[in-house]
């Protein structure tokens, strides 16, 4: 569960709205999409001095873990957070940690959590004064035994970077911000080089299949999109199989003063073997869709941007390519995390500075918000 993407929804979520205000007013003619259905709201926790994210399923979907902020936020520092548990319907809250926690991630049974926390020794309650979140020297990772409470010591840092740390999580990647990177499939018996480079000072995106060492091919190609904020813009990869994935593509309108910087997003599915399939376009596809796959690997949820201020969660439907409008806020959405058993998701909503959690039951339309501002 990469939390590091969650926090950016607090510390870059406005730039990335900003960035696509020009991008929304080239609007194309949209698909048949169905009405959102009128879901029923209910604030829980009533409080407003908190800052809530990174929310997942544990106990048999029974009880949610999340992320709270701790720290200033006028200057947040990467290590400002303890873990909280709640029941689903947030009605009753303890924290499993004090202040201190980088990331965190559950085990596949769901039963300990391991915590990547800043600190000297073991003195985890105290961190080391930085000035910016790159300079974080000093990390240990334990692991915490949700039904007993004991806690365990597992690695330091050692002089080792914070990657290092994000690593033992099972968190591969904090924030790539090269121009090319590597993904697996799901058994990791094939990968895919998804590469950025330019031709005349156009810039494109390849995606690229090795088949061994000295064979490959492009799978996929598409024009890369110039964001107007210090970003990076490469596409992600949602492995469906060993053999086809989902990511994004971008089709440039021409402008001379800001070339490709607006344009039309797709949503396709690309197939090492059989080719390529549009899925989904439209000029309103965040270009940080933050795609999920729902369990039972038909249902598609991503992004939209709506007026170039409102977010929009969106379902859709890769056999039939129906889309349903699942959740709107004027703000920013977080990734969708999904219960084991696909009924129910989570995700982090930042709206007018305030973030807090929602669950969104999918068998009976219904929105509850757990831990809310």
């Amino acid at each position: 569960m990469l939390k590091t993407v969650a926090k950016h929804i607090l510390l870059v979520g406005a730039i990335l709205m900003l960035a696509c205000m020009i991008l929304m007013s080239a609007q194309i003619a949209h698909p048949a999409e169905k009405s959102a259905s009128d879901f029923y709201h209910k604030n829980i926790t009533q409080s407003n001095d908190r800052l809530e994210i990174n929310p997942t399923f544990i106990d048999n979907n029974h009880s949610i873990l999340y992320l709270v902020f701790t720290g200033d936020p006028l200057a947040p520092h990467e290590w400002d957070y303890k873990l909280e548990k709640s029941d689903k319907d947030g009605l009753s809250r303890c924290s499993l940690s004090s202040t201190g926690v980088i990331d965190y991630q559950v085990s596949e049974d769901g039963r300990k959590v391991l915590l990547l926390r800043s600190g000297g020794d073991h003195q985890i309650e105290e961190f080391p004064d930085c000035k910016t979140n790159d300079e974080v020297k000093d990390w240990h990772v334990f692991e915490l035994d949700l039904q007993t409470g004991k806690k365990q010591h597992v690695a330091a840092s050692k002089s080792r970077s914070l990657s290092e740390g994000y690593k033992l999580l099972g968190i591969k990647t904090v924030l790539d911000v090269s121009e090319q990177y590597f993904s697996k499939s799901t058994q990791g018996l094939n990968q895919i080089l998804v590469k950025r480079w330019f031709n005349e000072n156009h810039g494109f995106i390849s995606f690229q299949y090795f088949k061994n060492e000295r064979s490959s091919k492009i799978v996929f190609k598409t024009e890369a999109w110039k964001p107007y904020a210090h970003l990076n813009w490469l596409p992600t990869i949602t492995w469906l199989d060993e053999t086809s994935f989902i990511t994004l593509g971008f089709q440039g309108t021409f402008d001379k003063k800001l070339p490709q910087s607006a344009g039309s997003f797709s949503i396709v599915k690309v197939d090492i073997k059989d080719g390529i399939e549009l899925l989904y376009k439209d000029s309103r596809i965040h270009p940080f869709p933050k795609m999920a796959m729902a369990p039972n690997g038909i249902e598609l949820f991503f992004r939209k941007l709506e007026n170039g201020d409102t977010t929009q969660l969106w379902r859709l439907n890769i056999i039939t390519k129906e889309t349903d409008l699942i959740y709107s806020v004027r703000g920013d959405l977080g990734k969708p995390r999904f219960s084991k058993n696909g009924s129910s998701l989570l995700f982090t909503e930042l709206s007018n500075n305030n973030s807090e959690i929602i669950r969104l039951d999918l068998e009976r339309d219904n929105i509850e918000r757990i831990a809310s501002n």
